[in-house]
C-alpha cells in the first residue's frame, strides 16, 4: 500500500535569477511537496498529529532554510529544498520537490516547472 501527503502550491518568496539584477528583488515561486511512504503513518489508526508528518512544521523549516540565501538556478534551489526537507523527515520516506518560477519569457504563461526527488 502507498500512502501519499502533498503540500501544493506554498508560495515562496526567493533571490533567484542567473544575473544579479534579478536576484536583487524576491520573486515568488510555487513549491508542491510530494510525500510517500509504503507504510502508513500511526496516524491513519490513532488520529494524532504527533503520530504524521507535521506539514505546518515541514513549511516552517524549509521557509528558514532558504530564507536570505540566493539562487542562481531553479534546479539548485529545488535540490536545496530537498535536502532541507529529508533532514527532518523519517528514514524511508520518498520525497520529491517541484519548484515553480514564472520568468519574463514571451508566451511562457505558466511557468517553468523543476522537480528534483526520489518519485518514479
Amino acid at each position: 500500500m502507498q500512502n501519499t501527503l502533498v503540500l501544493k502550491n506554498l508560495q515562496m518568496p526567493v533571490m533567484l535569477g542567473w544575473s544579479s539584477a534579478e536576484r536583487r528583488q524576491s520573486q515568488t515561486v510555487s513549491v508542491e511537496i510530494t510525500l510517500q511512504r509504503i507504510t502508513p503513518p500511526a496516524g491513519c489508526r490513532t488520529d494524532h498529529l504527533r503520530d504524521t508528518v507535521c506539514y505546518a512544521a515541514l513549511v516552517k523549516h524549509l521557509k528558514e532554510g532558504i530564507s536570505g540565501r540566493e539562487f542562481h538556478l531553479l534546479e539548485y534551489l529545488a535540490a536545496e529544498m530537498f535536502h532541507l526537507l529529508k533532514t527532518v523527515l523519517p528514514k524511508r520516506t520518498k520525497l520529491q520537490v517541484s519548484v515553480t518560477k514564472y520568468p519574463p519569457v514571451e508566451d511562457l504563461a505558466s511557468g517553468v516547472t523543476f522537480s528534483y526527488g526520489q518519485l518514479a
